[in-house]
């Protein structure tokens, strides 16, 4: 995998969009102070290819990589690997606090590969060949990470280099080999089974062909016998024909025959003929009467048709009744104006009585004056007549005179009011009166206007029950009329059924002798037509005669031809027969006796190719059991682990070789690896007497230069190493650590990378070690403003 450009916005401190351009490029730094966004850069690359991010611990977690109040992280990387350029795109947006992953990969060209986060996952891992944990170990190898294969529990670091080395290709091809030889000793058994069968089948050849040569003598003798049996057969259809032709003449000479009717449809034709001109003049009366009758009822209706008139009639009888109404309601309206006057004159009346009561009242209550300011006083109140508190308020009973007065005053009250209700009751009731007295005399007056001054009521009546007759006597005429034309074309129509029964007499007549026009029949009568059809129905019988006679001369020929030929293809099918082929005719034992020559010699050439077949079979048996027993062999050597431990064993020992030379040289000589006794990583300490000790026992920076040697060890030998189909590292990124070197170590490294640079592979590391950086010929400055970081591209 190499990548070519990097692109990223929202993610970690870039938070603006921000390219990195590698295309080109085999040696780059990362440079810049610590927490400006440098490991992030190859963080980015990380979570590109597999959502992940290498510094984190919580690896599934996308939220970490959006940057603090961003709602989204995208990430585009162009890459590189295996010859084809790929396209990844990952995008994280934060939905109420939770991540959501939207992946896209895609090659250079825009196929579609992956669209969904599994997908995607493991098109890259078939892609690229190795798992995000290798990817940490082998081509991004972030902080604190170079010394975990270093330390790696033996077992983990050979599954490791299993995987990247691809030895489990050796374990698929011992299993392919057990699966071959499986499937070639069951092809094996088939063969032995085919030839088996083959070899069973196999039919004589020297009988198959005594058998063609048989059949090819009969089919000489038959094809002999076709010419003269298809004369004779061409005979018999003549005379069959002839058969024929004389039988479909007797067919229609017996046809010929003189209906009975014939001689009566001149009679019947007459006798419809007058009935139909009797009909047609009573017609012509019924038709005169029905005009008379539609004249007179024309005078009678001059004043309008009979609904006009029984409109008119009613119209004058509502006209009658509205009057009637008209006079009821002014009576009525009369009375009412009696009652009116007489209720206005006793409301007047009460009205006098209460205001006398209502002073009589006011009298006594002026009379007993104390007694009414005694009422109005409560003790505690000021008197004001005395202007004196009032201590205590009498109690004394009410005068006599005040009671009378006051009960007087409110009977007169009463009577007032009822006075004045049984008045407004009554103009109530003369107002209604009136409206409805003036409703119908404008009724009255519409009444008279839509009624034709001349059409009294009399006149109306009278001309109603003239029109009415003269419409029942006009319903009678159009009956009759109706039933006159009815009997009419009744008449009419016997006429021509009449007219019909001659023509299709005719007609029948003309198709019998139509029909043995051919046989030159007597020539038509058209004086007499009886006589015409006599004259055919006797020379019909002549004719029968004679066609009889020929049918009979031909059958007995046909009888005699048929027997022969019978006889012939009964000697020629017993032949046949002994040979298993049989027949209803001799065209048919041809046919047959060619079918089973063909078939005979596609039996001897079948029994030749089958012959053929075994020789091939027999062939491939010793093939195929000599495959398989190479294929067996195979599983049975790779089928135990002891290959693939020696071949792991055998990459530890290449790898562990160019690490001590790596780390002697970092280490300015002091120290050099080693695989320990008990499969674990020994240092040799050349400044001690080469004492052996573990790796664990290195300090920081040492640990930093051993691991170092390893993980470019692994990274240079890797495609060496692997068998077919491991992964092609073709960058290496490599984080901080540099700082924990001194100058002299810190060169060694520099010069170590450097030579790596040049191998036509990318490397790029990380590190704010400005003396390590200047001698990298391009260099991404990254600096941070606020909290966005920023890219410079320097080089030189």
């Amino acid at each position: 995998m190499r990548p070519i450009r990097l692109e990223l916005a929202g993610f970690g401190s870039f938070r603006d969009y921000t390219i990195f351009d590698f295309d080109g490029i085999d040696f780059f730094a990362l440079v810049g102070p610590t927490g400006n966004g440098k490991s992030t850069v190859i963080d980015a690359i990380g979570f590109a290819l597999y959502g992940k991010v290498p510094r984190h611990d919580d690896r599934s977690t996308a939220s970490s990589v959006v940057s603090l109040g961003a709602i989204e992280a995208r990430v585009r990387l162009t890459f590189d690997a295996g010859g084809v350029r790929y396209i990844a795109v990952r995008t994280v947006k934060l939905r109420n606090g939770k991540p959501k992953q939207d992946v896209r990969l895609e090659t250079a060209d825009g196929s579609l590969l992956a669209g969904q986060v599994r997908e995607f996952t493991e098109a890259m891992e078939t892609i690229l060949g190795m798992p995000f944990e290798d990817f940490t170990r082998c081509v991004a190898l972030p902080q604190g990470e170079f010394q975990k294969f270093l330390h790696e529990d033996p077992k983990h670091r050979r599954s490791v280099l299993v995987r990247l080395l691809n030895l489990g290709h050796y374990e698929d091809l011992g299993r392919r080999a057990r699966e071959r030889a499986s499937a070639l000793n069951v092809q094996l058994g088939i063969y032995v089974s085919q030839c088996e069968r083959l070899v069973a089948s196999l039919t004589d050849e020297a009988e198959l062909t005594t058998r063609l040569r048989n059949l090819q003598a009969l089919s000489t003798a038959v094809a002999e016998a076709l010419p003269v049996d298809r004369e004779r057969a061409t005979h018999i259809v003549e005379c069959e024909r002839s058969i024929v032709a004389a039988n479909s003449a007797i067919a229609k000479l017996h046809d010929i025959a003189m209906p009975d009717v014939a001689n009566e449809l001149g009679a019947n034709l007459v006798r419809a003929t007058e009935r139909e001109a009797d009909a047609a003049r009573m017609f012509e009366l019924a038709t005169g009467s029905l005009a008379d009758l539609e004249s007179q009822f024309e005078s009678a209706t001059v004043h309008g048709d009979i609904p006009t008139l029984e409109r008119v009639l009613g119209a004058h009888v509502q006209l009658d009744n509205l009057q009637l109404n008209i006079d009821t309601k002014a009576a009525a309206a009369s009375i009412l104006d009696e009652q009116r006057s007489r209720a206005r004159t006793a409301a007047e009346h009460t009205e006098r009585a209460r205001r006398m009561a209502e002073d009589e009242f006011e009298k006594s209550k002026y009379a007993n004056r104390s007694h009414v300011l005694r009422q109005s006083l409560e003790a505690g109140d000021t008197c004001p007549v005395c202007l004196q508190v009032v201590d205590s308020v009498p109690v004394v009973a009410e005068p006599e005179q005040i009671r009378i007065t006051q009960r007087a005053f409110t009977t007169a009250v009463a009577a007032h009011d009822q006075s004045m209700q049984d008045a407004a009751k009554i103009e109530t009731e003369l107002a209604a009166a009136t409206s409805a007295l003036d409703t119908l005399r404008e009724q009255q007056l519409n009444q008279r206007r839509g009624i034709p001054s001349a059409l009294t009521r009399a006149v109306v009546a009278e001309s109603l029950v003239t029109a009415r007759a003269l419409e029942r006597e006009l319903r009678d005429a159009r009956l009759r009329v109706a039933n006159a034309a009815k009997d009419e074309r009744t008449a009419r129509a016997l006429v021509q059924q009449r007219r019909d029964d001659i023509a299709e007499l005719q007609s029948t007549f003309d198709r019998q002798r139509d029909a043995v026009a051919a046989l030159d029949p007597p020539p038509r009568n058209t004086d007499d037509f009886a006589a015409g059809w006599r004259a055919l129905t006797t020379w019909a019988q002549g004719q029968l005669t004679e066609y009889i006679a020929v049918v009979d001369a031909a059958r007995i020929d046909v009888e005699g031809l048929a027997a022969t030929r019978a006889s012939d293809l009964a000697r020629l099918n017993e032949r046949a027969t002994m040979l298993g082929v049989a027949a209803s005719d001799l065209n048919g034992i041809a046919a047959s006796l060619a079918a089973s020559s063909a078939r005979t010699e596609a039996a001897i050439e079948h029994t030749q190719a089958r012959r053929a077949e075994v020789a091939t079979l027999e062939a491939s048996i010793s093939i195929t059991r000599g495959e398989q027993q190479v294929a067996e062999l195979l599983g049975k050597l790779l089928r135990t682990d002891a290959f693939v431990e020696w071949l792991v064993e055998e990459a530890l020992t290449t790898l562990i070789s160019a690490a001590s030379h790596t780390l002697f040289e970092l280490s300015g000589g002091q120290y050099s690896l080693r695989h320990g006794a008990a499969t674990d990583f020994e240092i040799i300490d050349h400044t001690n007497a080469d004492a052996a000790r573990s790796v664990r026992s290195l300090s920081g920076g040492e640990t930093f230069q051993a691991s170092l040697a390893l993980a470019l060890a692994l990274s240079d030998q890797l495609a060496e190493l692997a068998a077919h189909g491991a992964p092609k590292l073709e960058a290496i990124f490599l984080d901080e650590g540099f700082g924990t070197l001194d100058p002299e170590s810190l060169d060694t490294v520099a010069c170590t990378i450097e030579a790596l640079g040049k191998s036509g592979r990318m490397v790029g590391i990380v590190t704010h070690v400005r003396d390590l950086a200047q001698r990298v010929p391009v260099r991404f400055e990254i600096t941070k403003v606020g909290n966005r970081s920023q890219v410079e591209v320097v080089s030189g």
